[in-house]
């Protein structure tokens, strides 16, 4: 405990009061404080109640290799506001925790993520949550896989007259020997099963997808199987489809929201490139024109440009087309939308784990993993939502659900330096169910001029409204 070594009483009061600093520990203490004045002095002696682990339990008492347990440390009720670093630890490596979970004041339980390792082998292991000398432990038994665990590349996209190459491997848990094969070979087409190396180069008679099929068998006569897919063509730019840059998904364009051009070849070199700022109309040497006009373009790789939507009128027919080096893409089509809500996932697919913050922080409201990306929200907090295509709400909120219910929107600001991006924060409502994939989703009218002011409230009528994709959070509850 720290006390201020004076205190300075009002001239005319008879008291004044003081903070007393208690450090976070398990233990319970009973200091002595004594204040002294001209001779006197008088002694108070405050019981203090450390903060302690008093159980750790998981939802069930095996884990899938490969596969997610959920698990829980109960604490004890301590009197003074707080945080404890709790310490976590597995006798067996395969099995992935967080290496530190931070409770927040007065919380008496605490969620967390356990991965275990594909390659994970059976036995039992055990976890311990420990702070300062007091531990708590439990046991998880891992059930491993069935077969051999597999490692095969992405597809492969390739044109005319240039070589593809690559390896395929496989580890069985066990330890087992295990041999490889391919199926679905393309004319032209070698597979090594010695080193499982792939290589072929494909001649211009052989345009067209080709879908490879890859096994692993162990010495047991258990398999496991995986394919890939190759594309061929003459290495132009291609477009296979348009959409929202975060939710994935139509509607793609609303004024000064971000869309996604997806495809083949979208540059000339396979670059990666980013300019968030919206101020270039060229990266990695490629240019989007909508309706024949350059746009904005703040994120260009082979598989995917992101640019910025003109500031046209709503309901104008959008002509989209990409070009670079090695030639134009066919346009795609598509139409100007008043609104376009759409919420960046963490994985980029539009699902799944938003891009949502605990508000003030870099911490995602997230579940705990050995990752270290977050920790859950709590009913009450604010969050802070990353989002495109409300640019027309003109100073208008919003509504936001979470879980369900519609929570209190408190603002709505344009991302620094980031071209299309907006930060919706709003405050998780106290009834929010506690769960790892809580739903997030951002609901507008489409017509922005239905707007008022201010949050806005249900209309009951949901042919005025449009919703956002569905991203998720974690929410937990900090009281059992």
């Amino acid at each position: 405990m720290q006390v201020p070594s004076q205190l300075v009483i009002p001239s005319g009061s008879q008291s004044a009061t003081f903070t007393a600093q208690v450090l976070a520990s398990d233990q319970d203490e009973q200091p002595q404080i004594t204040v002294s004045i001209q001779g006197a002095a008088l002694t108070t002696s405050p019981m203090i109640i450390g903060i302690r682990p008093t159980a750790l339990t998981c939802s069930t008492g095996t884990i899938q290799a490969g596969g997610w347990l959920g698990c829980e440390v109960q604490l004890n009720s301590p009197n003074v506001p707080e945080v404890a670093r709790l310490i976590l630890s597995s006798t067996n490596a395969n099995l992935k925790i967080p290496a530190v979970a931070m409770t927040r004041p007065g919380q008496t339980r605490l969620t967390f993520q356990v991965y275990a390792d594909p390659l994970a082998t059976q036995g039992s292991s055990n976890m311990t949550v420990q702070f300062g000398g007091t531990a708590v432990n439990a046991a998880v038994s891992v059930t491993p896989a069935s077969g051999p665990v597999l490692s095969i590349p992405g597809d492969v996209d390739t044109a005319f007259g240039k070589q593809v190459i690559f390896t395929f491997t496989a580890v069985d848990p066990a330890a087992l020997a295990v041999v490889l094969s391919a199926s679905g070979l393309p004319d032209g087409a070698t597979f090594d099963p010695g080193t499982g190396t792939f290589s072929w180069t494909p001649t211009q008679s052989q345009q067209g997808t080709y879908h490879i099929t890859l096994t692993a068998t162990n010495s047991a006569n258990a398999s496991s199987t995986g394919s890939l897919a190759i594309v061929v063509d003459s290495g132009q730019p291609v477009i296979t489809g348009i959409q929202n840059a975060a939710s994935m998904a139509q509607p793609a364009c609303s004024p000064g929201s971000v869309a996604s051009l997806t495809g083949r070849w979208l540059t000339s070199n396979g670059a990666l490139v980013s300019n968030l700022s919206g101020t270039v109309t060229e990266l990695g040497g490629t240019q989007v024109k909508v309706n024949g006009e350059d746009v904005s373009l703040i994120y260009a790789s082979a598989t995917m440009v992101d640019f910025v939507c003109p500031e046209t009128d709503p309901g104008t027919p959008l002509l989209v087309s990409a070009e670079n080096g090695a030639g134009i893409a066919d346009p795609v089509s598509t139409t100007m939308y008043q609104t376009a809500p759409g919420l960046y996932s963490v994985d980029g697919t539009g699902t799944g784990q938003g891009l949502i913050t605990l508000a003030g922080t870099s911490l995602l409201a997230t579940s705990r993993t050995y990752l270290g990306l977050g920790q859950p929200a709590e009913p009450g907090d604010s969050i802070t939502i990353q989002a495109t295509g409300i640019a027309a709400l003109n100073g208008a909120l919003p509504m936001v659900k979470i879980g369900g219910a519609f929570a209190q929107v408190q603002s709505v600001q344009a991302v620094p330096e980031v071209a299309g991006v907006y930060y919706i924060t709003a405050e998780v409502p106290l009834g929010t169910p506690e769960g790892d994939a809580v739903p997030v989703v951002v609901v507008l009218p489409p017509d922005a001029s239905l707007l008022p002011r201010g949050p806005l409230q249900t209309r009951g009528n949901r042919g005025l409204q449009i919703d956002s994709n569905q991203t998720t959070i974690a929410v937990e509850r900090p009281q059992g």
